[in-house]
């Protein structure tokens, strides 16, 4: 017996041919059919933010960890720095750009806030820890703009919570 409804949402199937609804991103019991994306592997829309948002969780908590050092480094004077007030500044700064990752990071693992998960993966960019926070930025960026992740995270306005962050 062919599958030709979500069980989740109810909505006709006939065209779908992955392992998820492209409504409401359920997962199905199996493919309606085995052939395009679901036979190349595709990951659902729900899977790829949670990945790219540990990532950024990850990365944030680095960078936290790193800003905090700085900021305490420079107010007790672990290293020696022209400037400790600068120091202490941009130590601080480091740790409220992770912060903010963090923050969206969270909202693009749950598919929570559309404004932080992009907010949280455009200011990964400028996280010290290059080596690390730049590709897990870049990922992230380029999941969070794909143009399914628009419809994961649901719209907003139609269901009255255009007011919450």
């Amino acid at each position: 017996m062919d599958q030709t409804t979500c069980p989740h949402c109810g909505k006709g199937l006939a065209a779908v041919s992955d392992a998820f609804c492209p409504e409401c991103f359920g997962e199905l019991d199996r493919p309606v059919s085995v052939s395009g994306p679901a036979a190349r592997g595709q990951i659902c829309p729900v899977d790829r933010a949670a990945w790219a948002g540990t990532a950024l969780i990850v990365v944030g908590c680095l960078n936290l960890v790193v800003g905090l050092l700085v900021a305490l480094g420079a107010f007790t004077g672990w290293f020696e720095v022209e400037n400790g007030m600068l120091g202490a500044a941009s130590g601080l700064a480091v740790f409220g750009l992770a912060a903010v990752t963090i923050c969206g990071g969270f909202h693009l693992a749950n598919l929570g806030s559309y404004r932080w998960a992009p907010a949280g993966s455009v200011l990964a960019l400028a996280l010290p820890a290059c080596c690390l926070s730049l590709p897990v930025a870049i990922w992230a960026i380029g999941t969070v703009f794909r143009p399914e992740m628009r419809a994961a995270f649901g719209d907003r306005r139609s269901s009255g919570e255009a007011g919450q962050v």
